[in-house]
């Protein structure tokens, strides 16, 4: 391989690991896997989402709309995620 092919294809290897998301396995429960770790991060995130309402500029009609925008507290989340035993790991 020529010094540019190597290059190239650290460059490919190091953005591949560098988007993976980070495993979490959980301390308390050994045998969860990742259904339950997903059925857990979708509850946590669930109950620390809140909606804001916007609105936007009249329509034809003359009324205007009102859109109701989720906002999710992700610190929350990971705070719940601890507290139900989910720890992030090395791969």
């Amino acid at each position: 391989m020529e010094m540019i092919e190597v290059r190239l294809l650290l460059i490919v290897v190091l953005f591949i690991c560098g988007c993976t998301e980070p495993a979490y396995r959980n301390l308390a429960h050994p045998s969860y896997g990742q259904s339950e770790f997903d059925q857990d991060r979708d509850q946590c995130a669930r109950v620390n989402t809140s909606y804001t309402a916007s609105s936007s500029a009249p329509t034809a009609s003359g009324y205007s709309e009102t859109r109701m925008s989720p906002v999710t507290n992700w610190a929350m989340v990971d705070q719940c995620l601890a507290l139900r035993g989910w720890r992030k790991v090395q791969q």
